[in-house]
């Protein structure tokens, strides 16, 4: 049998993935979070090992169960959109909404645009406005002019309210959203000035408000 060599950089680098597997394999039998995380998504992405769904759904489950933040997103996002599992907008909602329950932004925005299209979900206009105020109130730059766009149409209940309109196309616009600035200023063609100065107080107030 012909003697294998390496050459002492093959050496360290089999000696480091061999530290490495070892220790995520003793974190996951601990059921350490984040190592279940990677797991599920090695699979997902088929990184080094077959692309595999049911089993980046397993691990990934895991994870969101301990409380994982992109374990939650990540499942929440594969049953909205069906990547590699079919698309469920109750399992969609489930995963997003204890991600925005957190705090995370993008999953509160996930969800106004679910319930505000019945995407998956029945629509519902209240949590709709729920969602987004809560994305747009983190900065969001999307939830904001989303926002803006409910307030200039007296969408999903809420009261139309053009200053409130101006003031979160403004607030976007100042985060570079490609529309805002568009949208800002033809609504600033049917306002007065003392509508506009009483938007820009209010926009003032909340990046006072938010520091």
């Amino acid at each position: 049998m012909a003697h294998i060599t390496m050459t002492a950089n093959e050496q360290r680098t089999h000696v480091q993935r061999a530290v490495y597997d070892a220790t995520r394999l003793f974190f996951i039998e601990q059921g350490d979070a984040s190592a279940q995380y990677l797991i599920g998504y090695i699979y997902f992405k088929g990184r080094g090992v077959d692309k595999d769904g049911t089993k980046a759904v397993k691990w990934l489950c895991k994870a969101a169960d301990q409380g994982h933040l992109k374990a939650q997103v990540h499942l929440g996002m594969m049953y909205r959109l069906g990547l590699k599992v079919p698309k469920d907008g109750a399992k969609a909602v489930k995963w997003l909404r204890k991600a925005a329950d957190q705090g995370y932004d993008q999953a509160q925005f996930q969800l106004f645009e679910m319930y505000s299209k019945g995407q998956g979900v029945p629509q519902d206009p209240v949590e709709a406005v729920k969602w987004i105020h809560k994305a747009a109130e983190q900065a969001h730059a999307d939830a904001q002019f989303s926002l803006g766009g409910v307030y200039a149409q007296g969408a999903f209940g809420v009261s139309k309210d053009i200053v409130e309109a101006y003031k979160w196309w403004d607030l976007a616009a100042v985060q570079g959203h490609k529309n805002a600035s568009k949208e800002r200023d033809k609504l600033a063609q049917d306002m007065t000035a003392e509508q506009i100065a009483e938007a820009e107080r209010r926009m003032r107030e909340w990046a006072l408000s938010d520091t």
